[in-house]
């Protein structure tokens, strides 16, 4: 959910809702995962961020720790 949309001096950003689970960092932390599994979260996480991309958004802080799984 969107709850606000600005303008600021390096340019427009927005507010969206903290969803809930686990950072993709923490689940990477959390077991042993095997190559498959990880190759699986993170093409689901650049499919997320290209339907951003898609959009003509720009994410300038994608790491693990803002990745929700």
């Amino acid at each position: 959910r969107l709850y606000e949309r600005g303008e600021c001096a390096q340019g427009t950003f927005l507010v969206m809702e903290l969803l809930p689970g686990t950072t993709l960092r923490a689940w990477l932390g959390a077991a042993r995962r095997s190559w498959r599994e990880v190759l699986d979260a993170f093409l689901a996480a650049g499919r997320g961020l290209s339907a951003v991309h898609a959009r003509r958004l720009v994410h300038r802080d994608f790491k693990p720790d803002n990745v929700v799984v």
